[in-house]
């Protein structure tokens, strides 16, 4: 969790902390299991359908979409833009929040 919060402190952009409510980690269980997603959504009082999941990893996009929150796959330097079920950004500009 610490990590994640360091991540987003100190971009290019500036201190982005203020635009999350929440931070989780493996506590709320696997980050491939549809569960750990929803427990994510009880914790932050949310419906899923209300969450926009970011994250370049598939299998957690699934579990994420699979528990009804809307995905995007984030593109690292290096990775195929290849969209699997997921739309796709190589930015925080090009992420698009459903509406």
């Amino acid at each position: 969790m610490q990590a994640q919060k360091l991540l987003f402190a100190h971009t290019e952009y500036g201190d982005l902390t203020p635009l999350f409510s929440g931070y989780f980690d493996t506590r709320t269980g696997s980050k491939q299991d549809m569960e750990s997603y929803r427990e994510i959504a009880r914790q932050a009082n949310m419906e899923p359908g209300d969450i926009l999941f970011l994250s370049d990893i598939d299998g957690e996009l699934n579990a994420a979409a699979s528990a009804g929150m809307a995905t995007c796959r984030l593109i690292r330097d290096g990775q195929s833009a290849e969209p699997e079920n997921h739309p796709i950004a190589r930015t925080f500009d090009d992420v698009i929040i459903p509406q």
